[in-house]
């Protein structure tokens, strides 16, 4: 059986004169990950799907709007280095485009970008656009557990090249797979299984599933890295859920919910002061305060004395 994961179709590639768009270019149905040079002073198209994006340099994105079949779109936000472009296209109510330029427009510059055939949408038309939510990490282990409340489909996005250990358990169907279609042979039950690469993992119900079938559909995913690979990505260490609205997210207007695996800074490295510094600065503070505290008294006491000393020696 082969069950596709979506039917939308790309009506339109080209929404600028002069920016080409890397949806048509260098990605496709099939290829979903790419390193693209993005020439100096150029500008490049990213439509219709999810983008993950990260590289060494910087870069500018400006999302739109499509509000006429033959107008404009028109600029919605301009983000520096973002991490996700949420770009559903589909029904009049979700319909958006971005575009990519290298921050210094006198210099080239490289991009890794991850393209999620689906977008994270929540649609308030249930029968043009369903409940989708993508879920993308990055991180050496983590655990993920989903309760749907409706008939949402779930995405997990693995972006990296390491190999991992995983553990599932639900009351859906569960693939583990690379493109937009699937066949039954990448159907995973409930149990531990073994991930390498980039790859997706997705839910679907049973179609044998008894029509007293009711929320809430629990999932729950565990991933543990087993082997690092040598060609390392340039996706930052990152797990977490994809907001369900069309938009630009950097890193900062997210919830990573992976452990860092970098050591955190001790005190004597950091910009912060140490315990035993502040001790010692409080201590060298009460010298200084006890000797002018003795400087003050000596003076009080001894010219004090000599005053009355002088008087009582005048006749």
């Amino acid at each position: 059986m082969l069950v596709a994961l979506f039917s939308l179709a790309i009506e339109n590639f080209y929404h600028f004169p002069n920016c080409s768009n890397i949806m048509h270019d260098e990605l496709s149905y099939e290829v979903k990950f790419a390193e693209i040079t993005i020439a100096a002073g150029a500008c490049r198209e990213l439509s219709d799907y999810s983008f993950i994006i990260a590289s060494e340099s910087d870069f500018v994105v400006d999302f739109y709007k499509i509000t006429e079949e033959d107008g404009p779109p028109k600029v919605i936000t301009t983000k520096k280095n973002p991490f996700i472009i949420n770009n559903p296209t589909g029904d009049s109510e979700f319909r958006f485009t971005s575009t990519i330029k290298c921050a210094d427009s006198s210099k080239e510059c490289k991009v890794q970008i991850f393209a999620d055939p689906m977008s994270s949408v929540e649609s308030s038309n249930e029968e043009e656009s369903p409940h989708i939510k993508l879920y993308i990490t990055s991180a050496k282990e983590g655990k993920i557990e989903f309760d749907r409340q409706n008939d949402t489909l779930l995405i997990v996005n693995f972006l990296t090249n390491n190999t991992y250990k995983i553990v599932s358990e639900s009351n859906y169907k569960i693939y583990i797979g690379e493109g937009n279609y699937v066949t039954d042979s990448q159907l995973i039950n409930t149990g531990e299984h073994t991930l390498t690469g980039i790859k997706n993992i997705f839910t679907l119900p049973h179609e044998d599933a008894p029509e007293n079938f009711e929320p809430p559909f629990k999932t729950t995913i565990t991933y543990e890295t087993t082997k690092e690979a040598n060609n390392k990505l340039l996706f930052p260490e990152f797990a977490g859920w994809i907001p369900q609205e069309a938009n630009v997210f950097t890193l900062d207007d997210l919830k990573n919910e992976a452990t860092p695996s970098s050591p955190t800074p001790t005190p004597t490295s950091s910009k912060k002061l140490s315990g035993g510094a502040i001790a010692g600065i409080v201590i060298g503070c009460v010298a200084v305060v006890g000797a002018v505290t003795g400087v003050c008294i000596w003076l009080f006491v001894c010219k004090g004395a000599s005053k009355v000393a002088a008087a009582e020696a005048t006749p």
